[in-house]
């Protein structure tokens, strides 16, 4: 009697695991350009938001200095994210007053 051998066995056994780790390799690719583009899109709605926060600040800067009222730094939240705005008035030249307002976040 002659007892066959399975010599398939191995060549099943690697494919298997070559598969698994092609894979693997083309999920945690997929997950992390997620996780980049989630995060790509976080930074460009903190910066619309801060633009519109310093139009904001800037307004009402014009309007206090308009009014002679005094003009201060201040911090706002947004959507739980603090937002540093600074203010700067220069002096008076011409007839006009230059403002720069800042936006940290």
């Amino acid at each position: 009697m002659f007892v066959r051998r399975n010599d398939e066995s191995g060549f099943i056994l690697g494919f298997v695991i070559i598969t698994v780790v092609v894979i693997s390799i083309i999920v945690v690719g997929l997950l992390s350009r997620s996780v980049s583009k989630t995060l790509s899109g976080e930074e460009v709605i903190r910066q619309l938001q801060a633009e519109e926060i310093r139009k904001g600040a800037l307004w009402q800067a014009y309007s206090n200095l308009q009014a002679g009222l005094a003009v201060a730094d201040y911090n706002i939240v947004v959507s739980n994210r603090l937002y540093q705005v600074d203010i700067t008035v220069g002096p008076l030249s011409g007839g006009l007053r230059p403002v720069t307002v800042n936006v940290i976040y």
